[in-house]
Order: C-alpha cells, then sequence, then structure tokens
C-alpha cells in the first residue's frame, strides 16, 4: 500500500490539492490500481477529509470515480510539539522537538491492507482521541 502524508500547515492544504489531484490523475493514466493512502497530519479536526474535498474539487470528473475506489482519504490526529528554540548548531533545517508524540489514524478510512508503521496508533473511534486532545491538552494551552 502507498501513502503520502502532509505537514504543511491547515492553510496549506487547498493550495497543495492540485498537485496531489494531477498525481492521482498521472496515476489513473498508468492503470495504477494499487491503493493508494493520503494522510494529512495537521493539528486540525478532520484535515484529511478537508484536504479531500480540495482535491476533489481539482480532479476531472472522470478521475473521481477512480479516486474513490483506489485512494484512501485517512484522517489522524497528530501530537508532537515543537518549542520555540535557538539552533545549537546555526543550522536553519534544525528542528527541535519534544520527546512526547502521538498519531492516532482512522483504520476505516484506509484503502488496502492496514500499514504497520512505528509510531501510528489505529483506531476505529478517533473522535474520542480528538475530544481528548482537544479537551486536555488544548484547553490548557488555552488557559496560560
Amino acid at each position: 500500500v502507498d501513502l503520502v502524508t502532509t505537514a504543511v500547515g491547515p492553510v496549506v492544504l487547498e493550495r497543495i490539492a492540485p498537485a496531489i489531484a494531477k498525481g492521482l490523475v498521472k496515476r489513473k493514466e498508468q492503470g495504477n490500481e494499487s491503493p493508494l493512502n493520503i494522510i494529512a497530519c495537521e493539528d486540525m479536526v478532520r484535515g484529511t477529509t478537508q484536504l479531500k474535498g480540495h482535491v476533489m474539487n481539482a480532479l476531472p470528473e472522470d478521475a473521481k470515480a477512480w479516486e474513490e475506489e483506489h485512494v484512501g482519504f485517512v484522517d489522524s490526529a497528530v501530537d508532537r510539539i515543537v518549542p520555540p528554540s535557538a539552533s545549537a548548531t546555526n543550522d536553519p533545517l534544525e528542528v527541535t522537538v519534544e520527546t512526547f508524540s502521538e498519531w492516532i489514524v482512522d483504520k476505516t478510512q484506509f484503502k488496502g491492507a492496514l500499514p504497520n508503521i512505528p509510531g501510528m496508533e489505529l483506531t476505529d473511534n478517533l473522535m474520542a482521541f480528538v475530544e481528548r486532545k482537544l479537551f486536555t491538552l488544548n484547553t490548557g494551552h488555552a488557559i496560560t
């Protein structure tokens, strides 16, 4: 199973959708019927569902049925904090992250076999994890 992930920020999803749509059309034209799953790893609720809407708007009509059959748009909840910090090496590409991370993925939206990826936690109740995050982590941030 092929997998594409994004981590570009919620407002950028609409901008990258045309490029994803072009890639899907190319995949269809080449006769590639292997399942492809796309996961938007963004700090937003149902980000991949929103990305799918933008991609569908960019797809030609004759590619939409193929997309529904062969492409899974899989929602996820991500939690990885990148605190502000100065680079110890002056490397502009250096990113410091906290050790805790969580990547919860809706297993009901995959096309084809479920992937076995270290760090990915599959669930059939994604919204329970989203609500937990909103009411615990994000509420604490809003209070401070």
